[in-house]
């Protein structure tokens, strides 16, 4: 199926994404971090430290909005060349707030 032209320039709504620093562990240690070299990544008291790949995770929300809009023919694999804008407020001041918080 071939994507819908009128789509070009969509926007999604505004996605709010929450993690803490189990979501970033988690992360870390699925993506092959270990004790040995990463342990900043995988110890809430060294850090909190995150994989800067971590950034990529809350742009999948935005997949489900496209999907609908795209249609139901419409694969994850066809709007991998999509471009994807991430912006960052404050990250290290965020972080530390939230390992404040919890």
């Amino acid at each position: 199926m071939a994507i819908d032209p009128d789509s070009l320039g969509y926007e999604t709504p505004t996605i709010e994404f929450e993690y803490g620093w189990r979501d970033t562990v988690i992360y870390a240690l699925g993506v092959g971090a270990s004790a040995d070299e990463e342990l900043k990544y995988l110890y809430e008291g060294l850090g909190p430290k995150v994989l800067p790949t971590f950034s990529t995770i809350p742009t999948f929300a935005a997949f489900d909005p496209l999907v609908d809009r795209i249609g139901s023919g419409t694969t994850v694999i066809d709007l991998a060349g999509g471009v994807v804008q991430l912006r960052a407020h404050n990250l290290d001041e965020h972080i530390a707030a939230l390992a404040r918080r919890r």
